[in-house]
């Protein structure tokens, strides 16, 4: 990663410049220096793989953040770039997050704890994939706002995955994005992966998983129908008679977070992110260690 933190004198064409500079490195003060444009361009790219194989399944499906989500990678990006302070996680601190699976089939956090309950979880779009799984970071967040190769939400009972969403706001895959995870997550959870819940449309439609990974293409698999539920033991599709009693009939799905936006408070943060550096990093070249914290309460 490019350093712009930098304890030796900047040449200036001004003189008073110069002067002020080597002032404040007297002082013992830190400056963060402006990026080139060559730090910014290299800081920016990430070259993707045209496919990757999981699992033993071929995923080629790229998913990017959608557009009305740019304004928040571009201020993540901003902090980033001048070293302060940003939600997204990058790849060192990606690490904490990874899951980790163990025999027989347990899912598993870095602190050696069985996962257990709903996760958001993110696939990452690398030669060598990251699953990466946090209850409440927002996808972006642990996706470091770059393409993805699957995200949404899974269901562990003590390590063990049974169910999986395309419930994310910020990526929203489409059914045929989400195909491919759910055939690779299926093998890897040893098939206990019984569950798709599609938040495509306004009410979420639920899947057998035993039917989808047979399938050829996601289409040719239709929903469970009211009279429909998911045998808990051997994940095949079962039809109620009109004297079978299902217990909890009505299903209690997560918030949905497919077709969400940006609220007006992150908005307005964002775009005063990107307003304080216009007008205060971009026409300053050093920035002292109280004009940097100055700078962060601002943007709180």
């Amino acid at each position: 990663m490019p350093k712009f933190f930098d304890n030796t004198t900047t040449k200036q064409n001004d003189s008073n410049k110069v002067g002020k500079s080597e002032n404040r490195h007297e002082r013992g003060e830190t400056s963060i220096v402006k990026p080139s444009k060559k730090q910014k361009t290299s800081l920016l790219k990430t070259p993707y793989p045209d496919s990757v194989v999981f699992f033993g399944i071929l995923m080629n499906t790229n998913i990017s953040l959608k557009p009305e989500f740019k304004l928040e990678r571009k201020a993540m990006r901003l902090l980033e770039l001048y070293q302060l302070h940003n939600e997204y996680i990058g790849a060192a601190r990606q690490e904490d997050y990874l899951v980790e699976l163990t025999s027989p089939f347990a899912f598993k956090n870095r602190k050696d704890e069985l996962l257990d309950g709903e996760y958001n979880f993110v696939l990452t779009c690398e030669k060598v994939p990251k699953l990466l799984c946090d209850q409440t970071l927002h996808h972006s967040y642990l996706a470091n706002g770059k393409k993805v190769l699957a995200t949404g939400t899974l269901e562990f009972k003590e390590g063990t995955l049974v169910g999986i969403t395309n419930n994310s706001g910020h990526y929203r895959p489409l059914n045929t994005d989400i195909f491919p995870i759910i055939k690779a997550l299926y093998i890897a959870s040893g098939k206990t992966l019984i569950k798709y819940t599609s938040f495509c449309t306004e009410k979420p439609l639920v899947y057998p998983v035993d039917e989808l990974i047979k399938a050829q293409d996601f289409s040719s698999v239709q929903p469970l129908q009211f009279n429909e539920i998911i045998d808990i033991h051997y994940g095949q599709r079962i039809t109620l008679s009109g004297y079978d009693q299902l217990p909890n009939q009505e299903i209690i799905n997560p918030p949905r977070r497919f077709g969400k936006t940006l609220n007006k408070e992150l908005v307005n943060k964002y775009k005063k992110i990107l307003s304080l550096f216009d007008s205060s990093i971009n026409k300053t070249e050093f920035l002292n260690l109280e004009e940097r914290q100055l700078l962060l309460a601002n943007i709180k």
